[in-house]
């Protein structure tokens, strides 16, 4: 490669390198702006099989947008000193500890939404199990290679901490804390990250995607996968 030819090669990538990250922060602000839109318009949520909800939105051309909300958590504490503190013991009533573990906080038991209907008429059941309950936002995963990637590393019987030792000795300054992020999904993984893990791990590049099953629309797919642990 001549001395021009690497520079324009240099150019074209760092061009391209920048329009992703572009169109990247681009994309998570849409995503952003969905998820406000999605939160006006409660009344058009379906419910989802495990226990959630949907709100979807159609494009100009018929492509489809969906927002996925988890299925409300129950709070870990309920601090004594809140609002929510007094309500919850107005409408416990004389149930409270059969309902709460009382410490210095209420903590709901196990099975506490089960609980709560069997001991209090369905009015206040429903008030109660929704005083505890805290929003969850949807929930993006970072990556779509972190599941391929453990399994691999499985398959080659090394740990974390040897995968991460391999990348490095590879040229890639990473922890094994940084491997189990990947795997997690809880990290971003760029193009030269990409190149790395599948050059350690033996395999092409297109090996560390999932598999899109024919006829699954390319949107759809890629939806579900920022939703969905797999």
């Amino acid at each position: 490669m001549t001395n021009a030819q690497l520079k324009k090669l240099v150019n074209e990538a760092v061009a391209l390198h920048r329009n992703i990250v572009a169109q990247s922060e681009r994309l998570k602000i849409m995503k952003s702006d969905l998820v406000r839109e999605a939160r006006l318009h409660e009344n058009d949520f379906t419910p989802t099989n495990n226990g959630g909800s949907r709100w979807t939105a159609t494009g100009t051309d018929g492509c489809i947008a969906r927002v996925n909300f988890p299925a409300p958590a129950l709070m870990p504490l309920i601090n004594s000193e809140s609002e929510t503190f007094d309500k919850v013991l107005t409408l416990a009533g004389e149930c409270v500890d059969r309902l709460f573990e009382s410490v210095y906080y209420l903590r709901p038991v196990a099975e506490f939404r089960e609980e709560v209907s069997q001991a209090l008429p369905k009015r206040d059941a429903r008030q109660l199990i929704e005083l505890c309950e805290t929003k969850c936002a949807p929930l993006r995963y970072k990556n779509n290679v972190g599941p391929q990637v453990r399994r691999r590393r499985y398959a080659l019987g090394w740990s974390q901490s040897d995968f991460a030792a391999k990348l490095q000795i590879a040229g890639f300054d990473i922890s094994r804390s940084g491997v189990s992020k990947i795997e997690e999904r809880l990290s971003y993984v760029d193009d030269k990250a990409l190149v790395y893990l599948a050059e350690v791990l033996k395999v092409q590049v297109q090996e560390l995607f999932p598999q899109r099953t024919p006829g699954n629309r390319l949107y759809e797919f890629m939806e579900k996968l920022e939703t969905t642990r797999f």
